[in-house]
């Protein structure tokens, strides 16, 4: 197996446990885990592997800046909104692409404004 296909496999099953759990979530932004997500979604390509990958390190950004007590967490990583917005920008010719990171994106704002 491709190191990315580990890592998309990975970052799925990331998603789904901070979707579900909030010791997860807490574990994740403890462990400066959103900055990590964006640095390695930042060096993301538009081939299958990565866009997979990164849809799972979105949702488990979004995930993260759902919950109140790790919200801070994704605010805090350096350059998030700058990232979202490349993304934007790379996949700005596929329309369910850039709703998903426009949401993304949108969460992120929204929870600047609540909580910030």
């Amino acid at each position: 197996m491709t190191p990315i296909l580990q890592v998309q496999r990975e970052v799925a099953v990331l998603a789904e446990y901070t979707g579900y759990s909030a010791a997860c979530c807490a574990a994740v932004a403890d462990s400066d885990g959103a900055a990590a997500l964006l640095r390695l979604v930042r060096g993301a390509n538009r081939s299958v592997p990565h866009v997979a990958f990164t849809r799972g390190a979105l949702a488990t950004l979004r995930n993260l800046a759902r919950r109140p007590s790790t919200a801070a967490a994704v605010l805090a990583a350096p350059a998030c909104p700058q990232i979202l917005g490349e993304q934007l920008q790379l996949f700005r010719d596929q329309r369910v692409r850039a709703v998903s990171f426009g949401q993304a994106l949108r969460v992120q704002l929204t929870t600047k404004v609540v909580f910030g």
